[in-house]
């Protein structure tokens, strides 16, 4: 029994974390990996919209009000879209309105 035990948990432990399934189950549901690949599409997106927008001051405005507005969306989903006791709904909500005190898209 010990020996089987033991055959049980090497073939637990091999390969890669990543690769591990255990009880023979997905590790991650048919939803997360639509989720994953829509968050995937998203970033490409953003980033080719900010190689775009270099030289075209309109462009840039139009893409910071997408992020702008993409990460306030995300602060209220995450902390909740107000406080409960009278408090900014997020620790880094005046750090997402001081951005522009950080490195820019050029910059990057």
């Amino acid at each position: 029994t010990l020996l089987a035990e033991r055959q049980k948990n090497d073939e637990e432990f091999a390969g890669p974390p990543w690769m591990r399934h255990r009880g023979g189950r997905p590790r991650f549901s048919p939803e997360v990996q639509a989720l994953k690949s829509e968050a995937m599409e998203v970033v490409r997106l953003l980033t080719i919209a900010g190689r775009m927008s270099f030289q075209d001051p309109e462009k840039m405005t139009r893409l910071r009000g997408v992020i702008e507005r993409t990460r306030k969306d995300l602060s209220d989903m995450i902390y909740g879209a107000g406080s409960q006791q009278g408090q900014p709904s997020s620790p880094s909500s005046t750090a997402s309105t001081n951005q522009a005190d950080g490195p820019t898209i050029e910059e990057a």
